[in-house]
């Protein structure tokens, strides 16, 4: 039984490593909510017929939102224009690579083959989706998502969701 000794240094060394451990979490996720309070979101959109610059949070659902390389998604948007579109949804799927984005109709239009647009190919973007099934969020190619980056190109869409989330 001299292993009481061992087991009780261990076991506060673990101790002491979660503690720290939670603290600098906790400190780094109060400094990262302090920065992103003082850089406010901005957007270009067309609301009316007028080109706006505006903060994101005042964006309605509606607006035609508009974005080029290096701006931040403000909200959930249907793609209605794009040129050579990349977006980095690293923040969303975790992927380290940038996702191409189009116009192109995301969901199974029911072709003949049993594939959607009749290519056998889905949505048009490699993946097979089977006509009548829904196409997997990640794998929608005609939205960009809030709070992605556009790493390429420039596009305009639809806002849809436009809430804080």
């Amino acid at each position: 039984m001299g292993n009481i000794d061992d087991a009780v240094s261990i076991t506060v060394a673990v101790l002491i490593v979660l503690t720290v451990g939670f603290v600098q979490e906790q400190r780094s996720e109060k400094s990262l909510e302090a920065l992103s309070k003082l850089v406010p979101h901005h957007c270009h959109l067309i609301r009316d017929g007028k080109p706006l610059h505006m903060l994101a949070n005042e964006l309605v659902p509606g607006d035609i939102v508009t974005f080029t390389t290096g701006d931040r998604v403000p909200a959930d948007v249907r793609l209605i224009s794009a040129v050579d579109l990349e977006v980095d949804e690293s923040s969303l799927t975790g992927e380290t690579t940038t996702r191409r984005k189009d116009t192109e109709p995301c969901t199974p239009m029911g072709a003949g083959n049993g594939y959607a647009n009749g290519t056998g190919t889905g949505n048009g973007n490699g993946y097979g989706v089977p006509a009548g099934e829904p196409v997997a969020l990640a794998e929608r190619s005609c939205i960009a998502y809030m709070g992605t980056l556009v790493r390429n190109g420039e596009c305009s869409g639809y806002g849809s969701r436009c809430d804080e989330r």
